[in-house]
């Protein structure tokens, strides 16, 4: 069963990433919607313990402006990112607005950077194996900051690494270090 959905899941992928490369040939300016996925690795020792070193990733793009060259100068983002494990179960949405710099005006400069500010929704649900085993179920609304560093494979691929800031809940800091890969250019 899980081989079956892993190779529907590998053929939808295929059949979106080569129709956005077609349908990429045809269009005057770029998509504003891009997709990303990646790991997560938190900065609290208390998330790595509880639900493990690495978590999984998924953001969406929509951008607000271009420069120039058609690359994208500001947009909002929506990330979730979540872990599943036997003694913690956490998630963190933020929903973000993201300034990008350049490192140079040429179109062979793949290189950016940016900041972003925007509010989190995290949600944080333990189940402790060690006495006195009292569960904790907690959510907060919080301010987020993130710092980006990313890379420009080609008008459609990209990389980000990209360093969150959120608030805590249940006195655990859910803030931490991201590696995402994307594809723009999609619609």
């Amino acid at each position: 069963m899980q081989k079956s959905l892993a190779a529907c899941m590998a053929a939808i992928l295929l059949v979106i990433l080569l129709c956005s490369q077609g349908a990429a040939q045809y269009e005057e300016q770029p998509s504003k919607i891009s997709i990303k996925v990646g790991m997560f690795r938190p900065s609290s020792e208390n998330l790595r313990a509880g639900g493990g070193s690495l978590w999984k990733s998924f953001g969406i793009d929509y951008v607000l402006a271009f420069d120039e060259m058609s690359k994208p100068v500001t947009y909002i983002t929506l990330d979730r990112t979540a872990q599943d494990d036997y003694a913690l179960t956490a998630s963190i949405m933020p929903i973000t607005y993201t300034r990008l710099w350049r490192t140079g005006t040429s179109s062979s400069k793949p290189f950016y950077f940016g900041a972003g500010v925007g509010i989190s929704f995290l949600d944080i649900k333990e189940y402790p194996v060690h006495p006195p085993f009292v569960p904790a179920d907690e959510k907060k609304t919080s301010f987020v900051i993130n710092g980006i560093v990313g890379y420009e494979f080609s008008e459609s691929f990209f990389a980000e690494l990209r360093y969150m800031k959120a608030g805590k809940v249940a006195d655990i800091d859910f803030s931490g270090m991201t590696l995402y890969f994307g594809v723009k250019n999609l619609f």
